[in-house]
């Protein structure tokens, strides 16, 4: 009898035990749908917020800064492409500095700026570079030229020794028009080794296209290879780029090419590298301030 009350005893314990537990029964509500629309946002930007600028420090004339990394970040809601970079060398590149005392300001900062697409094996172009006219001021006496050139010049192509570096040339403007250098009949020579001053012998361009301002050649070998060389008009000056589509530089070039063609994504990036080449002869000092800005599609 006292072992059935202990187990009737142990049932009930246990009985109440169970009883006392929370009710756990979830009671559902209706469904409540969310909606939301996400804003179509064009925006690429450049490292972080509140990126404004690169400072390279001092370089040494004939020698290079060390690489800078960008990464161009799609932060936007629209898929970009056909990434590319605009300079405003021209703008505030000043008038001919070259054969006068001049000071470093006379010097847009972007003339030696570069450019790297690639960054496993990063190789340098200039994102848009002026090289001036000698023949007003300065000797012509070791270069060797053609006797209608109008124009004669060096173009500094990277490095550090002096002049390992070094190429010439020359501008041959139309005869029959006011010997200007946007022409069709205009020509443009540059030397076939480097630190060689016979321009005459050397690589001869015609225009592929012209302008009311500027004509525009490319090369198939030498130091130009992957450029696109403008003459201005009054053969002042010649612009030098791989980077700049800018359409005020009319006519197109078939050489300008895109910093990332492919499509990116939101949310995606792609990185490059920028450096300067200071060329020698250029006075010490800070240059003229001047701007590079990136630029995409939307597709």
């Amino acid at each position: 009898m006292k072992s059935d009350l202990m187990f009737l005893g142990l049932f009930l314990l246990f009985a109440l035990t169970v009883t006392l537990l929370p009710n756990t029964l979830a009671i559902p509500s209706d469904n409540a749908t969310i909606d939301v629309e996400i804003g179509s946002v064009a925006e690429l930007r450049l490292n972080t917020t509140g990126f404004t600028g690169i400072d390279f420090g001092s370089v040494n004339p004939a020698g290079n800064s060390s690489g800078v990394l960008i990464r161009a970040h799609n932060v936007g809601s629209t898929t970009l492409s056909d990434l590319y970079a605009i300079v405003d060398t021209m703008e505030k590149g000043g008038s001919n500095p070259r054969g006068s005392a001049g000071s470093s300001t006379d010097w847009a900062a972007t003339n030696f700026l570069a450019l790297a697409n690639d960054t496993s094996s990063p190789e340098y172009f200039y994102v848009g570079k002026i090289a001036w006219n000698y023949s007003t001021d300065e000797d012509s006496s070791n270069f060797t030229l053609d006797t209608a050139a109008d124009a004669w010049g060096e173009y500094w192509a990277g490095g550090d020794t002096d002049p390992g570096d070094h190429w010439y040339w020359q501008l041959n403007g139309s005869v029959a028009n006011n010997d200007w250098c946007n022409e069709s009949e205009a020509t443009l020579k540059i030397n076939n080794a480097r630190g060689d001053m016979d321009v005459s012998s050397g690589t001869s361009m015609t225009n592929e296209a012209q302008g009311e301002d500027w004509a525009v050649f490319t090369v198939g070998s030498g130091p130009w290879t992957d450029y696109c060389v403008y003459a201005y008009y009054n053969c002042e000056k010649i612009y030098i780029t791989r980077w700049d589509l800018n359409s005020t530089f009319a006519p197109a070039c078939s050489k300008e090419d895109y910093i990332h063609p492919p499509n990116m994504s939101p949310g995606n990036y792609y990185d490059f590298y920028l450096k300067e080449i200071i060329p020698p002869g250029i006075p010490s000092g800070s240059a003229a301030q001047t701007n590079l800005r990136i630029y995409a599609s939307t597709t």
